[in-house]
């Protein structure tokens, strides 16, 4: 298997395996073998890919990573090798997904044909659901009754999801966080020491020019906003997909209360 370098894809140990944060697998070692990893939108390691490569694990954004996108070269380049090679193609959404970008999930943003997409998080609206969509290719693997979990199929929280993708499409969701998006970006471009935002839709990183991220984060919550440092310089945004426009400026002013008093 490759993952990427700053790529997480869960705790239990066949996720932690392919999970590229060191910090996050070296407590529950020894974990699986034969994973490597590669960096981020380097498309010279590519050439790790080889013909004993089963599968190839990636986020279209790095969520825990630091918000981290992946770049269209980058995705082609890592698309046409795992054709070449016949490698699995595994785009995780979990924190992508069901809207988070301003589409339904990133990789169609892209021209990515992946073999497997699991998802969870925002499928639920809060409660516990996780489901794995496979290509037409690769959909005798599993058949029925072949995989499954105590809690799997549970009908509370599969009607919470059905719910779930009824409320993004009735109330046009889609296209709120793509507004809102648009909205955050140009209130925030001016926060003192900010370099860059980065990400999608409402998964948006705020990089700064130091490693005040923690210390934003901690102001922020006295002032009531939560926010998550994911890297010491960088603030994550992931806020609700039908938030509103006097929500999003009630945000953007104690977010640029907690910069200044950390300022």
């Amino acid at each position: 298997m490759l993952s990427l370098e700053g790529g997480f894809h869960g705790r239990t140990i066949g996720a932690l395996s392919i999970t590229g944060q060191i910090e996050k697998r070296e407590p529950f070692q020894p974990l699986l073998q034969k994973i490597d990893f590669t960096e981020p939108n380097n498309i010279r390691k590519l050439k790790s890919i080889s013909r004993k490569t089963g599968g190839i694990w990636l986020e279209i954004i790095q969520g825990e990573g630091g918000v981290l996108p992946l770049t269209d070269d980058y995705l082609s380049s890592v698309s046409k090798r795992a054709s070449e090679l016949k490698a699995l193609l595994v785009v995780d959404e979990v924190q992508t997904g069901i809207g988070r970008t301003g589409n339904w999930f990133a990789f169609q943003d892209t021209e990515l044909k992946p073999d497997l997409v699991p998802m969870a998080k925002g499928l639920g609206g809060g409660l516990p659901i996780g489901a794995l969509a496979i290509s037409k290719d690769y959909k005798s693997a599993i058949r029925p009754g072949g995989h499954g979990t105590t809690y799997g199929g549970n009908p509370i929280a599969a009607a919470a999801s059905l719910a779930v993708l009824q409320t993004i499409e009735s109330q046009n969701l889609l296209e709120n966080v793509n507004v809102m998006s648009d909205l955050l970006r140009m209130e925030l471009s001016t926060l003192p020491g900010l370099s860059e935002v980065r990400g999608k839709g409402l998964l948006l990183g705020l990089v700064f020019d130091r490693p005040i991220a923690k210390d934003i984060e901690s102001a922020a919550l006295h002032l009531g906003l939560l926010i998550n440092a994911v890297r010491s310089n960088v603030i994550r945004l992931a806020p609700p997909l039908n938030i509103s426009k006097s929500e999003t400026l009630e945000a953007v002013q104690i977010l640029q209360s907690a910069v200044k008093q950390v300022e």
